[in-house]
């Protein structure tokens, strides 16, 4: 598909997401400085979100490829996007499960990383699009990720109950953001396509301003 011929809710879609990449590198960059200057313990919570961060921008920038150029479905481009988006969700997980709360013995962490594996192993075929369901399973289980931030703020005061709240709904916007930026639904309702970026692009500000 060449962009030209894309709907012009894609064509926006497309920017923003261009954009939102633009930020996941910054955010990357910010993270790898707070990293290089925090305590031992911080350095690798830090380490930890930043490649969360630089895998999803790398997902996003194949994903955007595919988009605009004459890629059948389930194009390397669109597998690898989706592992590396995935991936990143086990920095993430590993980041709250290790610096956060420590008692999930790594299990989730794990599970993502399974399924992470599975998306390029076991991708499926033009009729069963197994990276989907791998994709959804594997990405279900960063749910517990802002639940484990708000349980973390609730049973604190002060700044660190003010940055566990951003950070947990920052979370859960983008988590929404990604959800309905699922082919069933913008292809649906369109404006999916335009909303879904958008709510990324904000949960990940937030997730930003949470990280002080």
């Amino acid at each position: 598909m060449v962009y030209e011929n894309l709907t012009i809710y894609q064509q926006i879609s497309v920017i923003i997401f261009c954009v939102l990449s633009i930020y996941l590198g910054f955010l990357t960059i910010h993270l790898l400085s707070k990293a290089k200057k925090a305590e031992e313990e911080r350095k690798y919570y830090f380490l930890s979100i930043a490649f969360f961060s630089a895998l999803y921008m790398v997902c996003r920038i194949l994903m955007v490829i595919d988009a605009i150029d004459e890629y059948p479905p389930l194009s390397p481009l669109y597998i690898y996007g989706s592992f590396f988006a995935v991936l990143g969700v086990v920095g993430l997980m590993f980041a709250v499960e290790r610096y956060v709360y420590q008692k999930l013995k790594f299990l989730p962490t794990i599970c993502i990383f399974i399924f992470s594996l599975l998306i390029i192993l076991i991708p499926g075929d033009l009729t069963t699009k197994l990276v989907t369901y791998w994709v959804i399973i594997g990405t279900a289980f960063a749910i517990l990720i802002p639940i484990l931030y708000l349980k973390v703020g609730f049973n604190s005061t002060g700044e660190i109950r003010k940055n566990s709240y951003y950070i947990a709904i920052g979370i859960l916007i983008f988590l929404v953001g990604n959800g309905i930026n699922a082919g069933v639904l913008t292809s649906a309702i369109e404006i999916f396509f335009i909303l879904a970026p958008i709510a990324m692009m904000i949960g990940l500000v937030m997730l930003q301003i949470g990280l002080k």
